[in-house]
């Protein structure tokens, strides 16, 4: 643009120098006319010369001044041109730099909401390592606890075996269980007798039925002498039943046993 307007500077000085000279040649040839009458025909003719010569310098000097006014008018029209489309390159500079301005104001906003998001993660992160040493504990507590309940286990496996064994041991008491209390015999010559006494006692809760004593005679050789059978019949739970009978065996033997049967 600036090399527009010099362009035309110059021409319009070259324009203004070429119309003074021409002046001041108009105005030294009318000096002359009076100062040289004799030589006025030919000055005049010189005149006319310098006149024909400056119509055609003027008639180019005027085509000339019409090119630059045509340039000039489209210097102008370019320059308008520009000027709309540095109007349209601002419009779009506005609004790149609102759309910029809007775009810096979301990514603060996004800084500011990564802010509170890492905030939040930091704190869930220090939520989450408080609640794992949590769980370490419970862990550890609960890994002592259960050692603790298998010994209790343990404990309560053992008092189950004594509970067992103590009811075993009820149950064994409750059953009839006979015992020989006071048991005698004497033998009597005179009739080939064995006089066998005592009582039985049922230490147990339920009754014995069908109770037998089976005695056997031995003598000294622990040969079987006799064998004899005594019913008593039902004993009562923790009841007694005494007996009292004559066995006849055919020699004195030296010793008896007896057992007890029942159902």
């Amino acid at each position: 643009m600036s090399e527009i307007k010099n362009v035309g500077t110059k021409r319009s000085r070259a324009i203004f120098v070429i119309s003074t000279a021409i002046i001041l040649t108009l105005g030294i040839s009318s000096l002359m006319l009076y100062m040289r009458t004799d030589s006025l025909q030919i000055e005049v003719s010189d005149l006319q010369k310098n006149n024909e010569s400056f119509q055609t310098l003027n008639l180019n000097l005027e085509t000339k001044v019409s090119n630059l006014t045509d340039e000039k008018d489209s210097l102008h029209k370019m320059i308008d041109d520009l000027e709309v489309d540095k109007t349209n390159l601002q419009s779009q500079i506005n609004s790149l730099t609102e759309e910029n301005d809007n775009l810096y104001s979301e990514v603060d906003s996004l800084k500011e909401k990564k802010t509170e998001l890492q905030n939040q993660v930091d704190a869930l992160t220090q939520n989450v390592t408080e609640l794992q040493s949590q769980v370490d504990t419970l862990t550890q507590n609960n890994t002592e606890l259960q050692g603790q309940i298998d010994g209790l286990m343990e404990e309560i496996d053992d008092l189950e075996w004594e509970i067992w064994d103590l009811e075993w041991q009820i149950y064994l008491l409750e059953e009839p269980q006979l015992h020989k209390v006071d048991t005698s015999w004497y033998w009597f010559t005179s009739t080939n007798e064995v006089w066998y006494s005592g009582s039985i006692f049922n230490s147990g809760t339920y009754s014995a039925f069908n109770v037998v004593i089976t005695v056997r005679m031995y003598d000294s050789q622990d040969t079987l002498l006799k064998s004899e059978e005594i019913n008593l019949g039902t004993i009562f739970g923790k009841d007694y039943q005494t007996f009292d009978v004559d066995i006849y065996v055919y020699t004195k033997p030296d010793y008896i046993t007896a057992t007890l049967d029942w159902d």
